[in-house]
């Protein structure tokens, strides 16, 4: 199923799913209560990049001053696929990541931190950008905002419990983390595919002049992952081109994308490069 259509799938399940429990576990002055927080909501993930930002997302519009040629690229691809131009955000991050997330197909957002600027070559930037740019016409991004969305809300409810614990007790655990996790995990398993990887992958490589371009890219950015870790990026990990998580950690199993010897296998037909 397209992903658009998995998240907006998911999105009316969820819906029918709190009527029918409230319809029919409680009367109607407290059906009537729980309606419009619901509603609430529906409403703070339908705009929700508007009013918030993304936990542990630090970003700012990439403006002016491009010395890496991001806007140029992405302006190329963009005519190039006849596609609408995505808006460009630089993560002042030294991990290696490059994501992208959209309310709307022609609300894109494309991130890219500042470690892989540095790090990937003119070719190799250019792959992975192509790479985002077949995700936005796949419509992954839509996908994408909606577990982010719902998975930062849940983060923020965590840290607001955190801090009331820490006030009434002095102390707190790490509740939101603990939280977040199992949530993730359910809406990975349910909406997420590790095949979406793999056929953004095959795509890509149809679309640029060298595989070896993109399976580069992936490997250096893999190690970065390992090197320069990502450690808050709990709500846009499934975003990532490559998983910023913790592949000696419970974060693990959080992982939205393939094993890299298999996506790299998978591009090339061999392995290592």
């Amino acid at each position: 199923m397209n992903p658009k259509w998995r998240a907006l799938t998911f999105l009316i399940l969820v819906n029918l799913a709190w009527i029918a429990g409230a319809t029919a576990w409680t009367d109607r002055e407290t059906w009537l209560w729980i309606t419009p927080i619901a509603l609430s909501i529906n409403f703070l993930l339908l705009t929700y990049d508007q009013l918030l930002t993304f936990s542990r997302l630090d970003s700012r519009p990439l403006q002016g001053q491009d010395a890496w040629g991001i806007l140029k690229a992405v302006h190329s691809l963009s005519q190039r696929f006849e596609m609408p131009e995505p808006e460009v955000y630089m993560v002042a991050h030294p991990s290696a990541q490059v994501f992208a997330y959209a309310r709307t197909r022609k609300r894109a957002r494309v991130f890219v931190t500042e470690g892989a600027a540095r790090l990937l070559r003119p070719r190799e930037l250019e792959a992975v950008l192509t790479f985002q740019m077949m995700s936005i016409d796949r419509s992954l991004p839509i996908l994408n905002y909606w577990i982010g969305a719902l998975l930062d809300l849940i983060f923020r409810v965590g840290a607001t419990v955190e801090r009331a614990f820490a006030f009434v007790f002095g102390w707190a655990p790490p509740l939101a983390v603990w939280l977040i996790g199992p949530v993730s995990w359910l809406l990975h398993f349910f909406l997420l595919s590790r095949s979406d990887f793999r056929k953004l992958d095959k795509r890509t490589a149809n679309m640029i002049d060298n595989p070896e371009d993109l399976a580069r890219a992936l490997v250096k950015m893999e190690s970065y992952a390992r090197t320069q870790p990502w450690r808050e990026a709990w709500v846009f990990a499934h975003m990532c081109i490559v998983s910023p998580l913790d592949l000696g950690s419970m974060q693990n199993f959080l992982r939205a994308q393939p094993p890299m010897k298999s996506r790299i296998k998978d591009l090339l037909g061999r392995y290592p490069l």
